[in-house]
């Protein structure tokens, strides 16, 4: 029989095998190889937690594998391990014996801690090199070709000779306004409603692009931390996606709105919690699942509502390509998840809480308050208890809840916070419909913008 990594684990993590310290170390190390490969599938921790159950993909055995130590000593006695076993002893015990020099990277046994270095006290990864550039993510590399066939170009995909509105800018209905029926808003004179239509448009776009940054920035993080070449390769490709869409907003700002707002104090404080984490699943988790599915509910509003093509077909080309970050994200945690300690796991859905109850209640645009004049707390107290805002946090949770459920951060903790929200229900929204809805959309508008151009042309 040939000598696999497969033959081998099979082999030593059969019970009948001597349970040396060596041996358990070897099936210690193939298991998470080839769980890696999807030879291998995590069901969890046995009866009493002290060992990872797998399933073999092929046969459906399942094998016990006590929980490792990954520390760098664990990799160089594997490593001598694995040297003696393809005939090499002295080169081995070289190796343990003496460092190689700085100046040499070792390719063939760099990937031993791939993904895995990280520090035991506080579960921070660090920048990830891999040298194994086939590692079986079918799904991931089939989501970087999308991500490279739906590139595009802001100057020419968005047609820019269009203007916004003179007194609305994005033409959106006044319903839409959170103090909208509000007895200041009856006092208002028609100029002071179009200043405020004008600013509160105005500072989405700002925090629309300020987040868009945000976003920029974890991704190329990403890219350094996460540890599957597949993974880096469409991570890459989000890089460009945000770059663009900080291009068009900071465009659609300075070309046409002519005015700019600070980034929110709200969103400022979300976005440094999830590019502080060294850890490359809670980048996933604050920018991918949490960030987008604000920035989403967000950009929905004016994809739907804006009676302005220029303002509406940025924001659905931009939802085109968060429809497929989202999916990135959604792909990895719910393969990294069920693999979590249950510290690690309450820690992640602590984070998530928090960050639930801060979208619904800190994102309430308080800066145009303070710079209307008006009483801001009457304002701001008016404005969380509106209709729209109300309609907001519908399109917020609609985005987040279902990927939640679907991730596995859905423990008792979670499932309290979205219960005394009220919004329980939305784990039953198909996210796939959701997000393939947001893909349509923006097709729809290259698809008006081509007729248009066909007229014009005749």
């Amino acid at each position: 029989m040939k000598l696999t990594a497969e033959n081998l684990f099979v082999t030593l993590a059969d019970p009948a095998t001597d349970p040396s310290p060596d041996n358990i170390r070897l099936v210690q190390f193939l298991a998470l190889l080839l769980e890696r490969k999807k030879v291998l599938r995590p069901k969890g921790l046995n009866h009493d937690r002290t060992k990872n159950v797998y399933e073999r993909a092929k046969s459906k055995e399942l094998f016990e594998v006590p929980i490792a130590d990954y520390t760098p000593i664990f990799f160089q006695q594997v490593q001598a391990q694995l040297s003696v076993l393809v005939g090499e002893p002295k080169k081995a015990a070289a190796a343990v014996a003496a460092p190689a020099p700085d100046n040499i990277i070792d390719t063939a046994n760099t990937r031993l801690d791939d993904g895995l270095n990280r520090c035991p006290r506080c579960g921070a990864t660090e920048i990830q090199f891999t040298w194994e550039y086939d590692d079986g993510s079918d799904a991931l590399l089939e989501l970087y070709e999308k991500g490279k066939q739906q590139q595009w170009d802001a100057s020419s995909r968005i047609d820019w000779s269009q203007d916004l509105f003179p007194d609305n800018p994005m033409g959106m209905a006044d319903e839409s306004i959170p103090i909208f029926g509000s007895p200041i808003w009856q006092k208002m004179t028609e100029k002071e409603r179009n200043w405020l239509r004008f600013n509160l448009q105005c500072h989405s776009i700002c925090q629309f692009m300020h987040g868009e940054q945000g976003a920029l920035i974890a991704t190329a993080k990403i890219v350094s931390t996460v540890p599957d070449m597949n993974a880096k390769f469409y991570a890459a490709t989000q890089v460009m996606d945000e770059a663009r869409h900080v291009e068009a907003y900071k465009r659609l700002l300075h070309e046409k709105f002519q005015v700019a707002y600070p980034i929110n104090k709200a969103l400022q404080t979300l976005l440094e919690q999830t590019l502080t984490d060294r850890r490359w699943d809670m980048t996933y988790l604050g920018m991918q699942v949490l960030i987008e599915g604000l920035a989403l509910a967000a950009f929905q509003r004016i994809r739907d509502q804006a009676k302005n093509n220029l303002a509406a077909s940025v924001n659905a080309y931009v939802m085109q390509d968060e429809a497929r970050h989202v999916t990135f994200g959604r792909m990895a945690l719910r393969e990294y998840y069920p693999h979590l300690s249950d510290a690690e796991r309450a820690e992640r859905e602590e984070f998530t809480v928090e960050a639930l109850y801060f979208m619904r209640d800190r994102f309430n645009q308080g800066e145009v308050w303070m710079r209307s004049g008006l009483p801001v707390e009457e304002l701001t107290k008016y404005a969380y208890e509106s209709g729209a805002m109300q309609a907001f946090r519908t399109r917020l949770f609609t985005r987040i809840v279902p990927i939640l459920k679907e991730i596995g951060l859905f423990g008792p903790k979670v499932q309290k916070a979205l219960g005394d929200m009220g919004v329980m229900e939305y784990a039953k929204i198909d996210v796939e419909k959701l997000l393939g809805n947001d893909l349509k959309v923006a097709e729809d508008f290259d698809a008006k913008k081509f007729v248009k151009e066909q007229i014009a042309a005749e």
